[in-house]
């Protein structure tokens, strides 16, 4: 599947998402998917992906999220938009 074989680590999700045609940019949309780079706003070197689920007037997303407070479990927090790599449509 496209996923098995380009969607392995966060970190590689915007370049795979794109070679398969995907829009990757940094504009966020609800039902986006929020990607960081590695080491970016305090991830891993394997990058981070998120579920966009609200985008609000002050510059802010909330977003769904797995493994931030510990291994296997989902959350839900509101950041600043700009503090994602790519969003992913």
């Amino acid at each position: 599947s496209i996923f098995a074989a380009f969607f392995i680590f966060s970190s590689s999700w915007a370049i795979s998402a794109r070679a398969a045609g995907y829009r990757v940019d940094n504009v966020p949309v609800v039902g986006s998917i929020a990607q960081w780079n590695p080491y970016a706003s305090g991830h891993s070197g394997y990058g981070h992906v998120a579920y966009v689920e609200a985008v609000n007037s002050d510059g802010t997303i909330t977003i769904s999220e797995m493994n931030v407070r510990g291994l296997g479990i989902t959350s839900r927090r509101t950041i600043s938009a700009s503090s994602v790599s790519n969003f992913i449509h």
